[in-house]
């Protein structure tokens, strides 16, 4: 014979058994809540300044003041010479021979420093000779054609050479043309008018 009591109590235990991970899901939901709920709201910065000190100091929207320390550095000892830095009188720069590198030099009372700065510019150099190597920016005819260099390079432009572009292409050639005698043309006299008086 079946006991109810018993079944009862089996199918109790049964959906405890299935309920347990969703009660157990349902309290750590419950405990985070209340963790947030007793945490202030969020505090924005509303002013900020640099005090005489050269220390950050943020005033927050709940009234409080926070000096965040230094951020502005202290100024620097004075050079050994007593001066500030370069003048013009220290500074020159020129154009080198490849006309696309200029030099920066930097010349004075112990000091001596110099900076190539190379702009690849493109310049004519004229009909592309075997031999020679050319750098980036480049121009040179080949073929009726204009060709500029897109990388250092000693091939020649054209026939699958990667280094090279093709500027402007080698137009055809015109007809042959004939020579006339040319004759002279009448003068055009040009009068002026009458004035009325």
């Amino acid at each position: 014979m079946i006991d109810p009591k018993a079944i009862g109590q089996e199918l109790a235990a049964a959906v405890k058994a299935q309920l347990a991970p969703l009660t157990a899901r349902i309290a750590d939901l419950e405990k985070r809540l209340a963790e947030a709920e007793a945490k202030p709201s969020s505090v924005d910065v509303v002013n900020a300044l640099i005090d005489r000190g050269g220390n950050l100091v943020l005033t927050m929207s709940d009234g409080e003041v926070k000096d965040l320390g230094p951020v502005v550095g202290k100024d620097g000892e004075p050079g050994q010479d007593g001066r500030d830095g370069f003048s013009l009188e220290d500074f020159d720069a020129s154009l080198m021979e490849d006309g696309r590198t200029v030099l920066l030099s930097f010349a004075g009372k112990g000091i001596d420093y110099k900076v190539e700065l190379g702009f690849p510019s493109m310049i004519y150099r004229g009909v592309f000779q075997d031999g020679h190597k050319y750098e980036r920016g480049d121009t040179v005819t080949w073929g009726g054609s204009l060709w500029h260099c897109d990388d250092a390079t000693a091939e020649k432009p054209g026939d699958g050479s990667k280094a090279w572009t093709l500027c402007a292409k080698k137009g055809r050639d015109g007809k042959d043309g004939t020579v006339k005698e040319a004759k002279p043309s009448q003068p055009v006299r040009v009068g002026v008018p009458a004035r009325a008086e």
